[in-house]
């Protein structure tokens, strides 16, 4: 679906009425079993005060997904990290989108470290399981199996096009990397690429209204996990993150937004994360390509009746007041 002619804050109050919101559930690093990864004085001296991925490895990074009326950002945002993470570590040879969809359908893995639930296709999950099977089972790629907002009730065995997955390229990481300082986690994305971060949705999230987000509310809608893809310091001294969300191209900045950074907005920077990619496994015959949807994939979705339902409910109610 295209929600992208919207206003940001119809498309806010279209997320929480269709439960879009009902994402994740935040990040227990001790059940992810990625390696905690601290760098030294050094490195930390090399950081400079602006970064941006797209500057220096731009074709790399994965579009901008839009995850429609469905929970799943822990599936786009772990598959998103990957296909980022395999054209960078391949020099720019590897250009595969991800499947979110196969994640959805096939990764219903459960926490079981003092925390209770478990991944649920477009009701939620958590990102450091999924990181943990991409690492064991793998993905597909999106031309494979592209993403429909919904959720199969059983893992698929064939690809859109009634191919077997089982005659289909799996990708893979090899290692999960959590980083526990924001010198830890900026020096990554400068060395290696994006990483994840995991926060708290706020009412007030609404780009239309800030340059830089800064939480002004107290009234907490869900949590969320996008793309970190650099940082920055605004004209007025604003230290922020730049990070890729998954609401497709038409919110934000192309997809894009800022958040101040050294605050902890909104426990932005508590959990970064990311992968280390397998491009070994990638067979040479793959590489040279560029990024290719699925044919009803993220770009192509039409709009579900939920989300039809409540623009026409909204434009009844916003009409006459507009008009009176």
């Amino acid at each position: 679906m295209r929600i992208l002619l919207l206003n940001c804050s119809t498309l806010l109050l279209i997320l929480i009425l269709s439960n879009s919101f009902n994402i994740i559930y935040g990040f227990p690093g001790s059940y992810s079993g990625c390696s905690s990864i601290s760098y030294s004085q050094n490195e930390y001296n090399n950081i400079p005060s602006s970064y941006d991925v797209r500057t220096n490895w731009g074709d790399c990074i994965s579009p901008v997904r839009e995850q429609q009326s469905c929970g799943s950002c822990w599936a786009q945002v772990t598959s998103g990290i990957l296909a980022d993470r395999m054209c960078i570590e391949s020099n720019k040879n590897i250009k595969i989108l991800m499947s979110p969809q196969y994640l959805m359908d096939c990764d219903h893995s459960c926490v079981a470290d003092g925390i209770s639930g478990c991944n649920n296709g477009c009701k939620g999950g958590f990102v450091g399981l999924a990181l943990s099977r991409l690492i064991s089972d793998g993905i597909v790629s999106d031309e494979c199996l592209s993403y429909q907002a919904s959720v199969d009730s059983s893992c698929p065995t064939t690809c859109d096009d009634g191919s077997p997955i089982s005659n289909t390229t799996i990708y893979k990481a090899t290692s999960c990397k959590a980083f526990p300082t924001n010198q830890d986690a900026q020096y990554e994305i400068m060395t290696n690429g994006p990483v994840i971060a995991t926060f708290m949705l706020y009412s007030d999230f609404k780009p239309h209204k800030w340059d830089i987000y800064v939480r002004s509310s107290d009234s907490q809608v869900e949590s969320h996990a996008v793309r970190v893809v650099g940082w920055g310091t605004s004209d007025s001294g604003v230290d922020y993150w730049i990070a890729a969300n998954s609401w497709g191209t038409g919110w934000g900045d192309n997809g894009f937004f800022k958040i101040r950074r050294g605050t902890d907005e909104a426990t932005f920077e508590e959990g970064f994360i990311t992968v280390t990619a397998d491009t070994a496994s990638v067979p040479t015959s793959e590489y040279g390509l560029d990024y290719e949807f699925g044919g009803n994939s993220s770009y192509f979705l039409k709009p579900s009746l939920l989300v039809l339902f409540t623009l026409i409910v909204l434009y009844f109610l916003l009409v006459p007041i507009i008009l009176s």
